[in-house]
């Protein structure tokens, strides 16, 4: 295999023996992919048809419980409206007495259920009694009611044998809102028309029954006329009934001419709504109504739809996977083949790599001596600088405390005489600079130790809201100072704050004194908190001040760094306030911004962690 012909010939004859071996893979991963698509296809299919099924099934059994309820209460009201016109006396004159109608009202109503009022009208059209006003007028004392317009009335009139008309939903000229309107002819011994007795209904309360079906989500049920009107429609949506009545369901595919005791099912989005449901239908057996029943496919179809996803998801992933073996299983051939090929030239080139590592690894081992040696040099210096300003602190700090004290007792026992003014103003000249002194060493050995990662958090739940009141404290005097006003803007329910409670008095003393030196006086200083909607918290300090340039930002988030860094500047500062609150939020896990423009005031934020909230 040494020489290049053995190794062309051995190469040529590999290649092609992974050819027919890919077109095997190939193949079977085809047929074995195409077998399982069409049994998942097919368990798809046949549990979307069993739930369709199932639906149809739920669905003729809801409509045929619904009209055989339906049924039974308005075989009610015709025999209460039967046995009312067959008790109702007539007068001389072919007018129904009033003597006994009021009564008869009284008890048949109750046997009627769920007419709510009822009502007599002459041969004329004209209202004689309703038990919804108790006289012969209309409301209010007007001119009796004529209804003579009306289908329910003309029906009667015009054909005697139409026996109980329910007409469709109309606003009331005595009862209030949309009702179903029952009447019946009422007519002497001799066949004369002597008017109607009509019963008025609710629309919603001929199906009561519904309270007691879980319909499902959003199902819908519905009662049509056989002229295509619905008389009545309730959903999950709408359950006071008070949508779609007496609206046209006309035309495809809603079914035309159903005989009685009809029933059919379609599928269609709502004529109301446009949910796609499974609508399952019923006629009356005696009665021109069509119970309608409609069930969401989405809620028939939901666990099909469910497993569908599963399947197609197993589907997916098993076909992936056998590709996926079949990619591996031919590339790995490959690899081989291509690998034996290559084996002799590869011996001399992974000689040379040897070398190449050999002679790496000696420069990385002492590129390491001299790193690690860096880091020990750095970590000395860094110790050292920790030592140095630990030392001069405490070496500062005590003849400054004494300073301090010293000028304190020389300002408070000097007489104020016009001879020890000047004593004493120098003592106050004495006091500050040492106050000033002794925060500056302070601020140094604070971003020291950040910076040098020694400072460690003394964590507890800290009320923003009173650390907030707290720097007010301390800033006040210089803002009266200034005649600044200092607005609170921090919600009493704001949620605690995991923090060192020093540390975040400290940050808002630096920000409020930075409000307060650089804003003229007569300005304004808000310091705000709240939660963000991604359940961060925010802590802003805005003032009116006279703000910075973009490059001035940069320089004034630098420790020292100085805006004005002139001899004649007119704010002091070590510049070290904004820096250190920058480390402190950034050791809490936060960060810090500005947003600032010359002349327009400056607004430093606080971002804290969401994990640190509550």
């Amino acid at each position: 295999m040494s020489d290049a012909t053995d190794i062309g010939r051995f190469a040529e004859r590999a290649n092609r023996y992974a050819r027919r071996l890919v077109g095997r893979v190939a193949a079977v991963a085809v047929v074995l992919a195409g077998v399982m698509w069409l049994l998942i296809g097919g368990l798809i299919w046949s549990e979307r048809q069993a739930a369709i099924g199932h639906g149809l099934v739920n669905g003729r059994n809801l409509a045929a419980a619904f009209a055989v309820e339906l049924t039974h209460t308005l075989d009610r009201i015709d025999g209460a409206m039967d046995a009312i016109i067959r008790r109702m006396p007539i007068g001389p004159d072919g007018t129904p007495r009033l003597d006994d109608l009021k009564q008869w009202g009284d008890d048949f109503a109750l046997l009627a259920h769920p007419a709510k009022y009822l009502g007599l009208v002459g041969a004329d059209g004209k209202l004689i009694f309703s038990n919804n006003t108790g006289t012969k007028t209309g409301p209010n004392g007007s001119s009796p009611v004529d209804l003579s317009d009306r289908e329910h009335f003309r029906i009667h009139r015009d054909n005697r044998n139409a026996g109980l008309y329910i007409s469709v939903p109309l606003p009331g000229r005595v009862a209030e809102g949309k009702m179903l309107y029952f009447s019946k002819r009422i007519e002497a011994a001799d066949g004369t028309f002597c008017g109607v007795l009509i019963f008025v209904v609710p629309p919603i309360e001929l199906v009561r029954m519904r309270e007691r079906i879980d319909l499902g989500t959003r199902g819908a049920l519905a009662v049509v006329g056989i002229d295509d009107i619905v008389r009545v429609r309730a959903s999950a949506d709408h359950p006071d009934g008070s949508v779609g009545l007496g609206a046209s369901v006309r035309g495809a595919p809603w079914p035309e001419n159903v005989p009685p005791g009809g029933f059919g099912s379609y599928t269609r989005p709502g004529a109301l709504t446009p949910i796609d449901r499974l609508f399952n239908y019923r006629r009356l057996d005696r009665y021109p109504l069509i119970v309608n029943v409609g069930l969401d496919l989405d809620d028939l179809l939901g666990e099909a739809r469910a497993h569908a996803w599963m399947l197609g998801t197993v589907g997916v992933g098993m076909t992936g996977l056998v590709c996926g073996l079949a990619v591996t299983l031919v590339r790995e051939i490959r690899r081989r083949i291509a690998r034996e090929v290559q084996l002799a030239a590869e011996r001399g080139r992974l000689e040379q790599a040897r070398r190449r590592i050999e002679e790496d690894q000696a420069k990385l081992s002492i590129a390491n001596a001299e790193l690690v040696a860096a880091v020990d040099r750095a970590e000395a210096a860094n110790q050292a600088k920790s030592r140095f300003l630990a030392n001069m602190s405490h070496e500062l700090r005590t003849p400054l405390h004494a300073i301090i004290g010293f000028s304190e007792l020389i300002q408070d026992r000097v007489p104020r005489t016009k001879s020890d003014s000047t004593i004493a103003e120098f003592a106050g000249d004495i006091l500050a600079s040492g106050r000033h002194l002794l925060e500056l060493i302070n601020a140094i050995l604070d971003i020291s130790k950040v910076e040098s990662g020694t400072e460690r958090l003394d964590e507890s739940p800290v009320r923003i809201l009173d650390e907030v009141r707290a720097s007010v404290v301390a800033i006040g005097g210089r803002a009266r100072e200034r005649r600044l006003t200092v607005d609170l803007d921090v919600p009493d329910t704001l949620p605690p704050l995991l923090a060192d409670a020093t540390k975040m008095r400290q940050i808002l003393i630096n920000l409020m004194s930075n409000a307060v030196k650089f804003t003229e006086p007569g300005g304004r200083v808000t310091v705000a908190a709240r939660i963000e909607a991604d359940g961060r918290m925010l802590i802003s300090v805005r003032d009116t001040g006279i703000g910075m340039k973009a490059d001035e930002i940069a320089l004034a988030l630098q420790p020292f760094g100085q805006v004005d860094s002139s001899l004649s500047r007119r704010h002091e500062g070590t510049g070290l306030g904004l820096p250190l609150a920058q480390r402190l939020a950034e050791l809490h896990g936060g960060s810090l911004t500005v947003d600032s423009a010359p002349g327009q005031g400056t607004t430093v934020s606080i971002w804290m962690p969401q994990e640190r909230v509550g």
